[in-house]
């Protein structure tokens, strides 16, 4: 029930960039940088910037369905890419994971295997460098995943997008009370500034 994420996914590394992504308007391809990516809201396709390729292009681009892993800092994890632009690419942040054609796994299940305390123990434990530490692929390859039937695996998601949407309530009700907090303050301290001595 258990195999190495190798034998159910390809992986490879983002677009090899040398230095900065220089944002081009009239660019061809969309390139994905850690500042659009959250573990709970996956991808913000909409703040994407455009660029061109400084090499030759990717033999493969980023498509729906693709696991993005998060190799660089202190916090490795992954999202489901859901209908990216076309022509778009990873940062070499990342390593793009791509399930082999037969379908053992979900997208979105190996997603949430990754992002669950055995993996992260594991890549905490792996995790390389002194500047900037980082998961190798090598790491990553050798990753233990378990594979259960694709309806076990669907009765699980159904159970984490449940409490995916009780997350985005609880934080819409706690930002809408801090707006509460800060109209009530400004309200009371307007209201009582002329009294001051």
């Amino acid at each position: 029930m258990f195999c190495r994420l190798t034998r159910v996914a390809t992986i490879h590394a983002g677009y090899p960039f040398r230095g900065k992504i220089i944002e081009k308007s009239d660019g061809c391809v969309h390139a994905v940088q850690m500042k659009q990516v959250e573990r709970l809201h996956g991808i913000r396709w909409d703040d994407l910037v455009l660029t061109d390729l400084p090499g030759r292009e990717p033999s493969r681009w980023l498509e729906s369905g693709d696991v993005v892993f998060v190799a660089r800092g202190m916090k490795n994890y992954a999202v489901v890419a859901d209908n990216p632009p076309a022509k778009t690419v990873l940062s070499p942040h990342f390593f793009q994971i791509r399930l082999r054609k037969k379908p053992e796994m979900l997208p979105e299940f190996l997603t949430w295997q990754i992002n669950q305390s055995p993996a992260q123990k594991y890549f905490a434990q792996s995790a390389e460098g002194s500047a900037v530490v980082g998961v190798r692929k090598g790491i990553l390859e050798e990753l233990e995943v378990i594979c259960p039937p694709l309806l076990e695996q669907e009765k699980v998601m159904q159970a984490v997008h449940c409490w995916i949407e009780q997350q985005q309530v609880i934080q819409a009700m706690s930002d809408n009370h801090q707006k509460l907090m800060a109209g009530i303050a400004s309200y009371v301290f307007n209201k009582n500034s002329g009294e001051l001595q």
